[in-house]
């Protein structure tokens, strides 16, 4: 199977090359680097995340952003690369890796949501987006 012995890396969307200069104008936080991370749970929820690094003060402006259970071309989550679309969205760059394939549209729930769709690529994983 394609893809699972490989990583997915895209250092071409982080706007300002690679700098791990503070987000802070702050001197005494000039050596700190922001790392949040959140579990996409089966990759229906990775669109709020993107959200809520906008509206909550402290978890904006992330240089690291570790993300587990992303799906990509799966039905439940759009048939979307959604780390892809987080990592545009947020101007970083990232690294994917599958964890498995999904053999079928996910939970019951998902399934019956989904009962007129199909998988595209039925990758689950885990990512690191970064402003490096």
């Amino acid at each position: 199977l394609p893809n699972l012995d490989k990583i997915e890396i895209d250092n071409s969307i982080s706007p300002n090359g690679c700098s791990w200069q503070s987000n802070s104008s702050s001197s005494s936080d000039a050596a700190n680097i922001k790392v949040i991370g959140w579990n996409a749970e089966r990759g229906t929820h990775w669109d709020k995340f993107y959200t809520m690094i906008q509206e909550k003060v402290e978890l904006q402006k992330p240089m690291v952003i570790l993300l587990n259970e992303m799906d990509v071309g799966m039905a439940r989550s759009g048939n979307v690369h959604t780390v892809r679309q987080l990592a545009i969205q947020l101007g970083m760059n990232y690294a994917y890796g599958v964890e498995f394939l999904e053999l079928t549209r996910g939970t019951q729930e998902e399934q019956e949501a989904t009962k007129t769709q199909r998988d595209s690529l039925s990758l689950h994983g885990n990512a690191v987006l970064s402003k490096c």
